[in-house]
């Protein structure tokens, strides 16, 4: 027997996150893919790209995906789940760390939505809420309303750390609200209630639908994106200018003002991590939400 085939039988096999993590030839080690799906049954064949094959059990980043209503909270705590169209969301969880579970295992599995690890995003007042929509899209966004909605949380990369995330949004009307380093719609600060000082990025670069050729201002954003057809946003490679500890998302305090948009699915993760899965990525956005890329 040898020494690989060894190793293999001391694995719970049954751990997907194990097996994986083996079958990968050190991918434990680098953090990806203990998060993705689960592998399917014997003689199933190999599981679908996720985005949580993104992230290992310590890896910075965030998952955000409207259609999973069960990510989505009507009270700031987790206790009053969001169930209609129209319902305004209080909490947004990250499903990064879920490995494949679903919110009802992981509420079982640490006792509580609230205990739930992740860089889950909140907005305690509830007229800054963004709203719940199923009419945009096939598959649910959350509707911004242009004015004052927009929800924070912890930065999901650390300032030392280049990120990279990707939304699929539509901007219906109105401004792009930007940082003045281009990382669309977000307000970078050390406090989540609005108020706190632009800090941005040093270096980045805005494409979409992974053309190739960085979009250069607001303008470009917002012509690209603004219509009826939804795209895939990508700002890559952004190194903090500062030490950053929140996040505010749709807003940009210096406007006094929100985007008008719906946004569907967003993914933040590690530059190094984005190069190496850009194309599934891609893949995995256009197919679930209808993008031509």
């Amino acid at each position: 027997m040898t020494m690989a085939m060894t190793a293999m039988l001391l694995l719970d096999l049954d751990d997907p996150a194990l097996r994986r993590a083996f079958q990968a030839g050190g991918a434990a080690e680098r953090g990806r893919g203990v998060g993705g799906e689960r592998s399917p049954a014997h003689g199933q064949g190999v599981a679908p790209f996720t985005p949580g094959a993104l992230f290992g059990p310590s890896d910075p980043g965030g998952w955000y995906d409207p259609s999973d209503i069960s990510t989505l909270w009507r009270d700031t705590s987790g206790t009053v789940p969001v169930t209609a169209a129209g319902h305004t969301v209080g909490l947004y969880l990250d499903k990064r760390l879920y490995a494949g579970r679903s919110t009802a295992e992981m509420t079982a599995l640490y006792g509580s939505v609230a205990s739930i690890p992740g860089n889950h995003r909140t907005q305690a007042t509830s007229g800054f809420r963004p709203a719940y929509d199923t009419t945009s899209l096939p598959t649910p966004t959350l509707n911004h309303d242009g004015t004052d909605d927009y929800m924070y949380g912890p930065l999901p990369i650390p300032p030392s750390i280049a990120m990279t995330h990707f939304w699929v949004v539509n901007v219906r009307t109105g401004r792009v609200a930007w940082n003045n380093a281009r990382s669309l719609v977000t307000h970078v600060g050390n406090s989540g209630d609005g108020s706190a000082s632009i800090v941005g990025y040093s270096s980045g670069s805005i494409y979409r639908n992974n053309n190739g050729v960085p979009l250069a201002t607001r303008g470009d954003v917002y012509t690209a994106m603004i219509g009826t057809n939804y795209g895939i946003v990508e700002a890559r490679g952004l190194v903090h200018a500062s030490a950053a500890t929140t996040m505010d998302f749709g807003y940009r305090a210096s406007f006094l003002t929100g985007i008008a948009a719906n946004i569907a699915e967003e993914i933040y993760c590690r530059e190094d991590v984005a190069a190496a899965y850009r194309a599934k990525i891609y893949a995995y956005l256009a197919e679930k939400w209808g993008v031509t890329i």
